[in-house]
Protein backbone atom coordinates (compact mmCIF):
# COMPACT_ATOMS: atom_id res chain seq x y z
CA UNK A 1 0.00 0.00 0.00
CA UNK A 2 1.20 3.14 -1.05
CA UNK A 3 0.59 6.48 1.08
CA UNK A 4 0.14 10.30 -0.25
CA UNK A 5 -0.53 13.09 1.35
CA UNK A 6 -2.03 16.01 -0.18
CA UNK A 7 -1.89 19.38 0.90
CA UNK A 8 -1.62 23.30 -0.69
CA UNK A 9 -3.27 26.30 0.67
CA UNK A 10 -7.01 27.31 1.04
CA UNK A 11 -8.93 27.41 -2.10
CA UNK A 12 -6.70 25.37 -4.23
CA UNK A 13 -8.96 22.43 -4.57
CA UNK A 14 -7.76 19.74 -2.12
CA UNK A 15 -10.89 18.06 -1.25
CA UNK A 16 -11.50 18.08 -5.27
CA UNK A 17 -8.56 16.48 -5.96
CA UNK A 18 -8.81 13.69 -3.06
CA UNK A 19 -12.65 12.84 -4.78
CA UNK A 20 -10.50 12.62 -7.98
CA UNK A 21 -7.62 10.27 -6.60
CA UNK A 22 -10.40 7.95 -5.10
CA UNK A 23 -12.04 7.89 -8.32
CA UNK A 24 -8.79 7.01 -10.17
CA UNK A 25 -8.25 4.38 -7.54
CA UNK A 26 -11.76 2.93 -6.52
CA UNK A 27 -10.34 0.75 -3.27
CA UNK A 28 -8.23 4.01 -1.95
CA UNK A 29 -9.06 4.77 1.41
CA UNK A 30 -9.07 8.43 2.58
CA UNK A 31 -8.31 10.12 5.91
CA UNK A 32 -9.98 13.56 5.62
CA UNK A 33 -8.27 16.04 8.73
CA UNK A 34 -10.91 18.84 8.30
CA UNK A 35 -13.48 15.94 8.67
CA UNK A 36 -11.44 14.67 11.71
CA UNK A 37 -11.47 18.46 13.70
CA UNK A 38 -14.93 18.48 13.39
CA UNK A 39 -15.57 15.40 14.54
CA UNK A 40 -13.43 16.36 17.65
CA UNK A 41 -15.02 19.47 18.10
CA UNK A 42 -18.01 17.65 19.69
CA UNK A 43 -16.15 15.65 21.59
CA UNK A 44 -16.32 16.25 25.58
CA UNK A 45 -12.66 15.90 26.43
CA UNK A 46 -11.96 18.37 23.85
CA UNK A 47 -14.84 20.60 24.40
CA UNK A 48 -13.13 20.59 28.16
CA UNK A 49 -9.62 21.23 26.87
CA UNK A 50 -10.71 24.31 24.63
CA UNK A 51 -13.36 25.91 27.52
CA UNK A 52 -10.08 25.76 29.33
CA UNK A 53 -8.08 27.64 26.72
CA UNK A 54 -10.74 29.83 25.54
CA UNK A 55 -13.62 30.29 27.87
CA UNK A 56 -17.54 29.77 28.05
CA UNK A 57 -17.90 32.20 25.51
CA UNK A 58 -17.18 30.18 22.90
CA UNK A 59 -20.08 27.65 23.53
CA UNK A 60 -23.66 28.15 22.74
CA UNK A 61 -26.42 27.71 25.47
CA UNK A 62 -26.57 24.36 23.46
CA UNK A 63 -22.96 23.51 25.28
CA UNK A 64 -21.87 23.37 21.70
CA UNK A 65 -18.45 25.04 20.21
CA UNK A 66 -19.78 28.13 18.24
CA UNK A 67 -17.44 27.11 15.56
CA UNK A 68 -18.45 30.79 13.75
CA UNK A 69 -16.86 32.41 16.66
CA UNK A 70 -13.66 30.34 17.95
CA UNK A 71 -13.10 30.42 13.59
CA UNK A 72 -12.59 34.68 14.28
CA UNK A 73 -10.90 34.38 17.06
CA UNK A 74 -7.90 32.14 16.17
CA UNK A 75 -8.52 33.62 12.72
CA UNK A 76 -7.79 37.22 14.13
CA UNK A 77 -4.55 36.11 16.85
CA UNK A 78 -1.91 33.42 15.54
CA UNK A 79 -1.37 32.76 19.63
CA UNK A 80 -4.37 31.45 19.88
CA UNK A 81 -4.55 29.79 16.49
CA UNK A 82 -1.80 27.94 17.80
CA UNK A 83 -3.13 26.59 20.55
CA UNK A 84 -6.07 25.61 19.29
CA UNK A 85 -3.87 23.67 16.87
CA UNK A 86 -2.24 22.31 19.69
CA UNK A 87 -4.51 20.92 21.10
CA UNK A 88 -6.67 19.11 17.73
CA UNK A 89 -3.72 17.89 15.30
CA UNK A 90 -2.03 15.76 17.89
CA UNK A 91 -5.38 14.15 17.92
CA UNK A 92 -5.69 14.52 14.29
CA UNK A 93 -2.40 12.82 13.41
CA UNK A 94 -2.63 9.55 15.64
CA UNK A 95 -5.97 9.33 13.92
CA UNK A 96 -4.61 9.91 10.74
CA UNK A 97 -1.63 7.17 11.50
CA UNK A 98 -4.51 4.24 12.83
CA UNK A 99 -6.71 4.86 9.98
CA UNK A 100 -3.45 3.97 7.93
CA UNK A 101 -2.85 1.33 10.21
CA UNK A 102 -6.08 -0.18 9.45
CA UNK A 103 -6.33 0.23 5.42
CA UNK A 104 -2.35 -1.72 5.41
CA UNK A 105 -3.97 -4.50 6.59
CA UNK A 106 -5.74 -5.00 3.85
CA UNK A 107 -4.31 -6.44 0.45
CA UNK A 108 -6.95 -4.77 -1.29
CA UNK A 109 -6.56 -1.49 -0.43
CA UNK A 110 -3.53 0.01 -2.97
CA UNK A 111 -3.32 3.56 -1.53
CA UNK A 112 -4.08 5.64 1.59
CA UNK A 113 -4.48 9.34 0.66
CA UNK A 114 -4.11 11.67 3.51
CA UNK A 115 -5.91 14.95 3.22
CA UNK A 116 -3.88 17.25 5.28
CA UNK A 117 -4.11 21.20 4.80
CA UNK A 118 -1.68 21.78 6.97
CA UNK A 119 0.89 19.53 6.37
CA UNK A 120 3.95 21.35 6.51
CA UNK A 121 2.61 24.00 9.15
CA UNK A 122 2.25 21.88 11.84
CA UNK A 123 5.01 19.24 11.17
CA UNK A 124 2.91 16.79 10.55
CA UNK A 125 5.07 13.38 10.73
CA UNK A 126 3.88 10.47 8.49
CA UNK A 127 5.56 8.35 6.75
CA UNK A 128 4.46 8.92 3.02
CA UNK A 129 6.23 8.11 -0.76
CA UNK A 130 4.60 10.76 -2.03
CA UNK A 131 3.62 14.66 -1.26
CA UNK A 132 0.95 16.19 -3.59
CA UNK A 133 0.83 19.72 -3.38
CA UNK A 134 -2.20 21.20 -5.09
CA UNK A 135 -1.92 24.51 -6.69
CA UNK A 136 -3.65 27.40 -8.25
CA UNK A 137 -2.82 31.39 -8.71
CA UNK A 138 -3.83 33.66 -6.40
CA UNK A 139 -6.28 35.96 -8.51
CA UNK A 140 -8.06 32.02 -8.78
CA UNK A 141 -8.22 31.34 -4.90
CA UNK A 142 -9.54 35.02 -4.36
CA UNK A 143 -12.05 34.57 -6.37
CA UNK A 144 -13.18 31.14 -4.94
CA UNK A 145 -12.92 32.25 -1.53
CA UNK A 146 -15.33 35.29 -2.41
CA UNK A 147 -18.01 32.76 -4.79
CA UNK A 148 -17.83 29.70 -2.24
CA UNK A 149 -17.04 31.32 1.13
CA UNK A 150 -19.00 34.00 0.23
CA UNK A 151 -16.00 36.20 1.52
CA UNK A 152 -15.43 40.09 1.15
CA UNK A 153 -11.69 40.61 -0.85
CA UNK A 154 -10.92 42.08 2.06
CA UNK A 155 -11.66 38.75 4.40
CA UNK A 156 -10.55 36.75 1.48
CA UNK A 157 -6.86 38.46 1.32
CA UNK A 158 -6.37 37.86 4.87
CA UNK A 159 -7.30 34.50 4.81
CA UNK A 160 -4.50 33.60 2.42
CA UNK A 161 -1.62 36.08 4.48
CA UNK A 162 -2.04 33.98 7.15
CA UNK A 163 -0.74 30.62 5.45
CA UNK A 164 2.45 29.66 5.05
CA UNK A 165 3.38 30.66 1.36
CA UNK A 166 2.35 28.55 -1.66
CA UNK A 167 5.36 28.54 -2.82
CA UNK A 168 7.03 27.19 0.08
CA UNK A 169 4.80 24.48 -0.24
CA UNK A 170 5.49 23.99 -3.69
CA UNK A 171 9.20 23.88 -3.12
CA UNK A 172 8.83 21.30 -0.83
CA UNK A 173 6.71 18.74 -2.73
CA UNK A 174 7.27 15.88 -4.48
CA UNK A 175 4.77 16.95 -6.97
CA UNK A 176 3.04 19.84 -7.22
CA UNK A 177 -0.42 19.84 -9.35
CA UNK A 178 -1.55 23.18 -10.97
CA UNK A 179 -5.56 23.63 -10.61
CA UNK A 180 -6.05 27.23 -12.05
CA UNK A 181 -8.51 25.68 -14.66
CA UNK A 182 -11.65 23.38 -14.83
CA UNK A 183 -12.49 20.30 -13.37
CA UNK A 184 -11.42 17.97 -16.37
CA UNK A 185 -7.96 19.23 -16.60
CA UNK A 186 -7.32 18.71 -12.79
CA UNK A 187 -9.05 15.65 -13.44
CA UNK A 188 -6.63 14.33 -16.54
CA UNK A 189 -3.39 15.87 -14.00
CA UNK A 190 -4.70 13.11 -11.00
CA UNK A 191 -5.38 10.75 -13.48
CA UNK A 192 -1.63 10.57 -14.78
CA UNK A 193 -0.41 11.35 -11.26
CA UNK A 194 -1.79 7.81 -9.95
CA UNK A 195 -1.04 5.39 -13.07
CA UNK A 196 2.25 6.72 -12.47
CA UNK A 197 2.48 6.22 -9.20
CA UNK A 198 0.81 2.96 -9.24
CA UNK A 199 2.87 1.87 -11.85
CA UNK A 200 5.58 2.12 -10.26
CA UNK A 201 4.45 0.77 -7.21
CA UNK A 202 3.58 -2.40 -9.78
CA UNK A 203 7.09 -2.31 -10.49
CA UNK A 204 8.93 -1.68 -7.38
Amino acid sequence: MKTIVVTGGIATGKSTACRLLLEAVPRAVLFDCDVRVHELLTNETIKQRIEAEFGEDVFTEENEIDRPLLGEIVFADADRRRSLEGILHPEVRDSCLQARDEASRSDETPLFVADVPLYYETDFSIDAERVLVIAASRDTRLRRLEDRAGLDFENAERMLEIQMPLEQKMNRADRVIWNDQDIEALKKQIYYFTLLELENQNHG
